[in-house]
């Protein structure tokens, strides 16, 4: 057998009772999506990261959006020029706040910079949008434009968070 494949072993012993108890994680196993995991891959996620690049909109013309509605669980919010940072998170300091267990503290930050609407993603689940010019995508410690009008939602698929989505109007 590899090495990676073998849990490292630890006896304990309390009492007259001995016991085997496994430190690590045994390989290879299933991730969430289904994929056989041969070796550790866990990351140290980098919160200082300040260039993150802006995906599949890289050659699109600038827009120029002025007005950004935001509607989640009976709520309203208007944004224009003047918007600097707008979170999304379950932490009770975020503005806009979303209690399900695959959304991440703070999650996500809603800004406006050059003329456009930005959402950086933050977290470690990642973010999904849905929107009727642009598709369907999956951020991740990246940042998207956000056109036109569509759905947000944070942890997971928007097919499966029916209750938990964002709405979002860009004009």
């Amino acid at each position: 057998m590899e090495s990676a494949e073998v849990a490292s072993k630890v006896y304990i012993q309390r009492g007259h009772d001995r016991r085997m108890v496994s430190t690590s994680i045994q390989f290879p196993l299933l991730d969430s999506d289904f994929n056989i995991v041969r070796k550790d891959r866990r990351r140290v996620k980098d919160r200082r990261k300040s260039n993150l690049k802006l995906i599949w909109q890289e050659n699109q013309p600038i827009r120029n959006a002025t007005e950004l509605t935001i509607e989640f669980a009976g709520q309203r919010y208007y944004f224009d020029t003047n918007l600097k940072q707008f979170s999304l998170g379950r932490s009770y300091k975020c503005e806009l706040r979303v209690t399900n267990n695959f959304v991440s503290k703070y999650h996500a930050i809603i800004s406006y910079q050059n003329g456009e609407f930005v959402l950086q993603d933050e977290s470690l689940n990642g973010t999904f949008i849905e929107a009727e010019d642009l598709g369907k995508i999956r951020i991740k410690d990246q940042k998207a434009y956000i056109y036109g009008n569509g759905v947000i939602s944070l942890g997971k698929p928007i097919e499966h968070a029916e209750n938990d989505c964002i709405t979002f109007h860009c004009h």
